[in-house]
């Protein structure tokens, strides 16, 4: 399994790599639109190993994430409206590799249909967004089923110097087999999400924030990320520092059984040139 593994991120790297093209000069340098290329990368393509920092750090708490994000541009500017309609498939697994027989923790397969607008003021874009069709799941079956279906919208607001500001909304079904479907999921991983980004002029160095509360709103979820890019070239590869604390990471963890746990995780990452969608 490690080899075909090693094999298909070595593909979809050079894939990923092939497919981009540098930032357009637009306001705070987050966002441009989708290049010529038919396949380009969606959300950002990573490999990581983490500790938690809550626990105990053993073969059995420490793991590797990854996560592959591809789209396929179908439709650029439908009607002259300015809308870009794209397919996107994004998995992220948690493979405990330290673990005698090195099992994977969990899978998250994540296909959707998308639709992007921008909006521009005198030749500057200052907004983005984003609504479409998702699914989630983890693609077993049985008592461990875990599969979600929801519309959703995201607006991406740019400012000033780099940062931008990002909110997500969704709604759908889901079944969950040993909890209570999507009640019990949206307990746990909430019904939105808001986000804070920034980007160097350069785009050398990138860093941003998300939390989601919980349905109960008796928790938060948190995401945070640091990206550095190695080299000068606008698709040379980041050093990624990762911190996620909650319920979100994995399907797995939406159970009554199971506590947040917060993991801090640092790799190497190929990013999208667009501002960055959660």
């Amino acid at each position: 399994m490690k080899p075909l593994f090693i094999s298909l991120l070595a593909l979809v790297a050079t894939l990923s790599l092939s497919a981009a093209t540098p930032a357009d000069s637009l306001e705070g340098h987050v966002y441009t639109r989708p290049s010529t290329h038919f396949i380009e990368i969606f959300r950002p393509n990573y490999l990581t190993s983490g500790v938690p920092i809550d626990r105990p750090v053993s073969c059995a708490t420490a793991d590797i994430k990854f996560q592959v994000s591809l789209r396929a541009n179908v439709w650029r500017n439908m009607g002259g409206k300015g809308v870009d309609c794209f397919v996107g498939y994004t998995q992220t697994s948690l493979w405990n590799i330290y673990e005698h027989s090195s099992p994977f923790y969990d899978n998250t397969y994540n296909p959707g249909i998308y639709f992007e607008k921008a909006f521009s003021r005198q030749g500057n874009t200052f907004g983005t967004l984003q609504f479409g069709y998702e699914h989630k799941s983890n693609g077993r079956d049985d008592q461990h089923s875990r599969s979600v279906n929801y519309l959703f919208a995201t607006y991406t607001h740019l400012l000033s110097h780099g940062f931008a500001l990002q909110g997500k909304a969704w709604f759908g079904h889901g079944y969950i087999e040993d909890t209570g479907g999507l009640e019990m999921y949206n307990r746990y991983v909430g019904y939105f999400h808001v986000a804070a980004m920034w980007a160097s002029s350069d785009r050398r160095v990138e860093a941003s924030v998300m939390l989601s509360p919980t349905g109960q709103f008796n928790d938060i979820n948190l995401a945070a990320e640091v990206c550095y890019r190695i080299g000068a070239k606008h698709n040379n590869p980041y050093l990624y520092v990762q911190l996620h604390r909650g319920f979100t990471e994995a399907y797995r963890t939406c159970h009554p059984d199971i506590t947040p746990r917060t993991m801090i995780r640092l790799g190497v990452c190929i990013r999208p040139h667009n501002t960055n969608i959660f």
